[in-house]
């Protein structure tokens, strides 16, 4: 993947993230740095460590998030996967 494409896919997840924040959830700056860094497999974790914070009411955020985090760490399939069950909840 090339630095252009990985750039827009960051600037979309931080648009989800600041648009569909609806409550205070502190993981989110561990994500954004995480994935500054370049390390997509450790913002996986903590979005996975952060799942009962977003509850069943932003369950389509979080499957967003995490699908999103899982692309970039290019883990494709589990990412495709979790995608899919987000394009459902829609």
């Amino acid at each position: 993947m090339t630095v252009q494409p990985r750039i827009l896919l960051l600037v979309v997840l931080g648009a989800i993230l600041i648009v569909g924040c609806s409550g205070p959830m502190s993981h989110y700056a561990q994500v954004e740095r995480s994935l500054l860094a370049g390390n997509s497999d450790q913002a996986v974790q903590i979005i996975q460590s952060a799942k009962p914070d977003y509850g069943s009411k932003d369950r389509l955020l979080y499957l967003l998030e995490l699908g999103m985090a899982l692309h970039l760490a290019e883990q494709f399939v589990e990412s495709n996967k979790v995608l899919e069950e987000a394009y459902i909840l829609v």
